[in-house]
């Protein structure tokens, strides 16, 4: 779909109608008027992880699914209630 959605940009940009680019291709009008608007100011056009911006950074994430994991090999159960 990145590929489609690439070349459908790629079109408009080139000077095809937005119509005619949305009718010919699998994205939507309004994806392609959004992403050709983004382009057009620089924006980044790449997929974003929905919702807010995660609190950990990812090597502390990846280090306690390293921990849970290495704690499961032990048969020591998730939840310790104490």
């Amino acid at each position: 779909m990145e590929k489609q959605l690439e070349e459908a940009i790629d079109r408009v940009l080139a000077g095809e109608k937005l119509t005619a680019v949305a009718d010919s291709s699998p994205v939507s009008f309004s994806t392609l008027k959004r992403k050709v608007a983004a382009r057009n100011k620089g924006h980044s056009i790449e997929r974003q992880r929905p919702g807010p911006a995660p609190l950990l950074p990812s090597e502390c994430e990846a280090d306690i699914v390293t921990w849970v994991a290495g704690m499961q090999r032990c048969l020591v159960p998730e939840s310790v209630t104490v």
